[in-house]
Order: C-alpha cells, then sequence, then structure tokens
C-alpha cells in the first residue's frame, strides 16, 4: 500500500495523475479497518464477526498490492521513456522517504513500547513479544514481516506491516526490470507465473508429503502473503495503459468491462467459491480492470473526484499504518465504559470511533512527521505525479484519450512514486 506525493498545490500541469484513485485507496484502507476491528475483538475474547469479514480485508490488501504495482510500474515506464534509463538509486531514495519514516515508527511501538503498555495488551499474544524479540526486531528490521507472521512470530498493533514488506521486497528487483530489458512485458508475465508456480508445487508438497506437514505449511504462508504476482499483475496493466494498445482499449476499458470487473468477484465471494492457489491473481486482474477504468476511462461509475477524496487518499498510507492503534485506543475506551457486550449499536459505535480515530492519527502524522520526507523526495523525483486533482484547464494525462507513450513521455514532468 502506497500514495504517491502531491506536486505543489496540485498545479503542476505536467504531472501525472490518474483521477478517481483517490477514493478507492481510501475505501480499501477503510474495508481493511473493519476487519481488523472485528480481529481485535476476536483476539480479546469479545463477541466478534471476524470470519465474516476476513474476506473483506485480505482483498482490499491485494487491492492495494495490484494498485501499487500499476503506479509504480507506469512511472518507470516514463521515466524509461524520457530520459532512457531509470536511475535506481532515486527510485530507492523516494520508495525509503515515503515508506520507511512510518513503517519504523510502527514497527518500533509495536514490538518495543506498546507490549509494555498493559491496557493495550492483548491476551495470549503480548506477552509473546518481547521473548522473541531477537528473531522478530531482525525481521521487521530488514522488511520481512511476511516471515515473520508464516513463522506465527505474531506482533499486534505491527503485525499488519507483512504487506509493506512485500512491497519493498518487490522494489528490491522491480524497477532493474525497466532499467535494462527492452520489452519488459514477458518477465512481469513471467514474474506472475513463477510466483504462481511456487504456491502450486507448495500444495502439492503439503498433500504428498505428510511428514513435513508443519515446516511446509509455514512456507505455504509465507509464499501466501508474498503476493508479489499482485503487484505485477498492477505492472501488466500498467504497460497496456502506457502503450495504449487499441485492442486493450476496445475490449477492456468500457462499461461492461467494468461491471464485470466488480460482479465476478462478488459471485466469487457470495458463492463462497474457493480458486485455491490461484484465488489472490484472479482476483487481481478483476481489481485491474476496475481500477483501469476509473482512472483512464472516458466514463466510469464508480469515479469519485473532490476535495474530501483527495484529503482521506493522500493519508491513506496512514491510515493503514494506524489502524491498529486507534482500535486499541477505541477498545480502551470502550472497557472504561464498560461497553463490550457489543450489541449492534455499541458495535456501530466501535466501528465508527475507529474510522474516526484512525482518520485523525493518520492526518496528524501526514502533516507532522511524513510531510517533511515528501517534500525532500521531490529532490529525487524524475517523473511527476500528484494524488492532488489538476486545477481548471488540465486535461489529467490517464484520462485523455489513453494518448501514445510518446506524447505521455514528452508531457510529463518529473518524480517517480
Amino acid at each position: 500500500m502506497v500514495t504517491t506525493t502531491s506536486s505543489e498545490q496540485g498545479k503542476d500541469r505536467n504531472a501525472i495523475y490518474f483521477p478517481g484513485l483517490n477514493a478507492l485507496r481510501y475505501f480499501a484502507a477503510a474495508a481493511v479497518v473493519v476487519c481488523h476491528v472485528e480481529e481485535m475483538k476476536g483476539i480479546s475474547l469479545y463477541t466478534n464477526w471476524y470470519a465474516t469479514v476476513y474476506g473483506l480485508g485480505t482483498l482490499a490488501v491485494t487491492f492495494f498490492f495490484v494498485l501499487s504495482g500499476f503506479l509504480i510500474t507506469y512511472l518507470l515506464l516514463v521515466e524509461k521513456e524520457k530520459i532512457n534509463t531509470v536511475r535506481i538509486k532515486n527510485f530507492y531514495i523516494r520508495r525509503a522517504l515515503r515508506i520507511w519514516p512510518l513503517y519504523y515508527l510502527i514497527g518500533a511501538l509495536g514490538l518495543l513500547v506498546i507490549p509494555h503498555i498493559s491496557s493495550l495488551a492483548i491476551p495470549e499474544f503480548s506477552a509473546k513479544v518481547i521473548p522473541a524479540y531477537p528473531t522478530n526486531i531482525a525481521l521487521y528490521a530488514l522488511f520481512l514481516p511476511n516471515i515473520a507472521a508464516g513463522l506465527k512470530y505474531y506482533v499486534p498493533y505491527a503485525s499488519h506491516l507483512w504487506s509493506v514488506g512485500v512491497e519493498e521486497q518487490f522494489y528490491l528487483f522491480w524497477p532493474w526490470i525497466f532499467k535494462y530489458v527492452k520489452k519488459p512485458l514477458p518477465v512481469i508475465i513471467s514474474v506472475i507465473v513463477a510466483f504462481v508456480l511456487m504456491r502450486v508445487c507448495c500444495s502439492y508438497a503439503l498433500a504428498h508429503w505428510p511428514e513435513r506437514q508443519v515446516e511446509l505449511s509455514m512456507l505455504y504462508k509465507i509464499l501466501d502473503l508474498t503476493r508479489i504476482d499482485c503487484m505485477a499483475v498492477g505492472g501488466v496493466g500498467a504497460y497496456m495503459v502506457f502503450r495504449d494498445f487499441s485492442w486493450f482499449r476496445a475490449y477492456f476499458i468500457n462499461y461492461k468491462a467494468e461491471l464485470a470487473s466488480l460482479i465476478i468477484p462478488l459471485v466469487l465471494i457470495a458463492t463462497s467459491t474457493k480458486l485455491g492457489d490461484i484465488q489472490h491473481t484472479v482476483y487481481s486482474f478483476c481489481f485491474l480492470i476496475f481500477i483501469i477504468n476509473v482512472s483512464c476511462g472516458s466514463k466510469s461509475f464508480f469515479r469519485l473526484e473532490g476535495k474530501v477524496w483527495t484529503f482521506l487518499g493522500n493519508i491513506s498510507y496512514s491510515i493503514y499504518m494506524y489502524q491498529y492503534l486507534a482500535i486499541g485506543i477505541v477498545m480502551v475506551l470502550f472497557k472504561k465504559a464498560n461497553a463490550l457486550s457489543f450489541t449492534m449499536p455499541y458495535n456501530i459505535a466501535f466501528h465508527l470511533l475507529s474510522q474516526v480515530l484512525v482518520i485523525i492519527l493518520a492526518q496528524l502524522s501526514y502533516r507532522f512527521l511524513e510531510t517533511p520526507f515528501l517534500k525532500l523526495k521531490k529532490k529525487f523525483m524524475v517523473v511527476q505525479s500528484t494524488t492532488n486533482s489538476p486545477d481548471a484547464g488540465y486535461t489529467p494525462l490517464a484520462a485523455n484519450a489513453l494518448s501514445d507513450a510518446a506524447t505521455l513521455a514528452k508531457a510529463s514532468n518529473a518524480t517517480g512514486g
């Protein structure tokens, strides 16, 4: 889950802007919060509906992966077209300035601070954090929390960092593809196939190697969390949009494709259809078509624009990062008010307060912690992107009939995601 930075007051007429994505970012983040409210109630031994909403949260994270892969890949393609290379050093500096400050803050709180605050402690789990310090600290410091989760090292208030770790692992090799490979699409598709095959092979081993169930189950959990194939699916979409293939526009950017990209996941969810090792990959392609139609189609049923959505989209990364802290604080307040029966009115109030508090925490963080790093990040930009709606008279490049790559590159100026 990554948000691109805003250009100066959103008025850089040469900036790449994909309309409608701010609202999608926020809704995905809010969906994850809903899921984790119920999870926190469950692991705190209160009545909950976690089993019901679990799928909502995990699919929202998959959506974030696809969106992140789409945006990052598109910016890399424009950078390569513009300057005939990808400045790897600048890419990593930009990613570090965007992700690291908040990642390490939440990791430090979850590992080093909150386990010592009794009011925020979670039965069974919090007590295990401190004895596992050597492993936990090493894995989280090296952006490997997905491996920590697979090995069952659960860290309350920081466990959701697994998805950020996956993105960092994706960044280790992704920009090199566009720097050195002339035709990146086959490589992108190969990445998708490779990660799907790894899960398939692990499933096969689980079914035919019973004496290794424990180790293989942990490995499968790690592979299931490491959804780099979902980010690569976003990369496929970015390549199609950048190259502006007429057949792609004809078949996949229209109201029928947009509706199908929503109906298919809804049918799969409603019928409890399990797709096994390809489940998240299939959903990723549906999400990709939806994202492209919202941001690039001439008309979309689901495109929401405005200052409110810009605000919420800009802080969506922060919402995702602070969600457990907000939920924990609301839990403490409900305990003090002796309101943990979780009848329908109390449950609705719990969810609403969690959503409001996380927005407050996210905005404070964005303004006072993240913004200084985002301003510094601009010094290392090669292709400018923005999450702010451009001023009147500016036609968003991405929605301008998908103009050809050369025109896009010439019209684009400075940043990378």
